[in-house]
């Protein structure tokens, strides 16, 4: 998020701009607000969402951590303590998280399965160069979501690899990784 002033004022915010606010999340918790602009966490300064997640993986679950937020132009602080991301839960299916590589290079894995038991053809999905991670533990609407349900019911094993540096994969940021490093995750998977 960037905004430049109007007229002739050339004051400019720069920062994470929230969109929505989940109801009953650790940020509704905290009081952050839809149109909150976060500027800051913790002292790390958020000039965009690249760095904002950048900031964020040096933190964990049970984390309090202070959010510097502009809101109707004023500057407030709101503390947010970090609570676990929701598992995926889908009925009829199986959900294993698990993780592959050595060392600071371990992707996540995330493998659906259908809930009887028997020998299922597969699919490995390799993920896109997407910054986004591949979990969907929100039932929101999501063509990939969809895609991975439907194969699952129909019999199939759906495997699915996280880049480096995006959910809970190692590496400081997925856009600091290059495509041979992400071409030896997968193949590690």
């Amino acid at each position: 998020y960037e905004e430049h002033g109007e007229h002739g004022n050339h004051a400019t915010t720069t920062g994470i701009f929230v969109d929505s606010v989940m109801p009953g999340s650790a940020a509704a918790q905290a009081d952050l607000r839809d149109q909150d602009i976060i500027i800051q966490i913790g002292s790390d300064p958020t000039p965009n969402l690249d760095v904002g997640l950048k900031s964020l993986r040096k933190y964990f679950a049970g984390d309090k951590i202070s959010l510097t937020i502009l809101r109707d132009g004023e500057e407030h602080t709101v503390h947010v303590t970090l609570r676990p991301r929701p598992k995926e839960k889908w009925d009829g299916i199986e959900v294993r998280y698990d993780q592959a590589g050595t060392g600071d290079q371990r992707v996540r894995t995330l493998i659906t399965k259908p809930s009887a038991s028997g020998k299922y053809p597969a699919i490995l999905f390799i993920q896109s160069l997407s910054p986004r991670s591949i979990e969907f533990a929100f039932p929101v609407p999501d063509p990939l979501r969809n895609l991975v349900e439907a194969f699952t019911k129909a019999g199939f094993v759906f495997m699915r690899v996280d880049r480096l540096g995006t959910g809970d994969s190692d590496g400081l940021s997925v856009f600091d990784t290059t495509v041979k490093m992400d071409a030896a995750a997968f193949r590690s998977a």
